[in-house]
């Protein structure tokens, strides 16, 4: 339990100077007014998740990117445990030891707690492989927002609709939309 509250707090620690961090880098682009290029964006996401929203001015974004890969770390810090939990309540239950004796787990078959452990090990295989397609997902989402922000859009959008008669057909009246950008 020890081991989980350290990992915790080294954890929010980290957190909370990758913010601070980032929360000045993008002080000091926003003061310069220089637009980044998109390869900029993406490397500076790869190297501090979120900084990549928040350099697109996202912030609310930058949220959502701690949050989801808080939430995978979290789910395999936990899962760890508990698989190491099992893991330990068989090793004593195997060792041939009479002074270990499993007093966790003791109403379980070892046929139990062998699938209980593979069980928190597939879950913690699951949450780091969510962590690692997150961290990529949010690389991807800084790049196409950066695209995105080069990408200009004619204000003067229009929808006409007009109708036309055609001699040949047997409906008289047709109504053809043109969209015009």
């Amino acid at each position: 339990m020890n081991r989980q509250k350290n990992i915790k707090s080294k954890v929010l620690a980290i957190s909370f100077s990758l913010f601070f961090l980032q929360c000045s880098f993008v002080g000091v682009s926003q003061s310069k007014k220089a637009v980044l290029s998109p390869g900029k964006i993406t490397l500076a996401s790869a190297v501090i998740p979120g900084l990549g929203q928040a350099i697109n001015k996202k912030i609310w974004k930058t949220s959502v990117v701690y949050a989801g890969l808080g939430g995978f770390a979290y789910s395999y810090s936990y899962n760890r445990g508990k698989m190491e939990s099992y893991q330990k309540a068989l090793d004593y239950r195997l060792d041939n030891d009479p002074n270990t004796v499993d007093t966790r787990y003791a109403d379980l078959s070892n046929t139990a707690i062998r699938a209980q452990r593979d069980r928190f090990r597939r879950y913690r295989d699951m949450a780091s492989l969510g962590f690692i397609g997150f961290y990529f997902l949010q690389i991807v989402d800084a790049n196409v927002d950066a695209h995105l922000n080069e990408f200009k859009v004619n204000e003067d959008l229009s929808l006409k609709l007009f109708s036309t008669q055609q001699l040949y057909l047997q409906n008289p009246l047709c109504i053809t939309l043109s969209i015009h950008f």
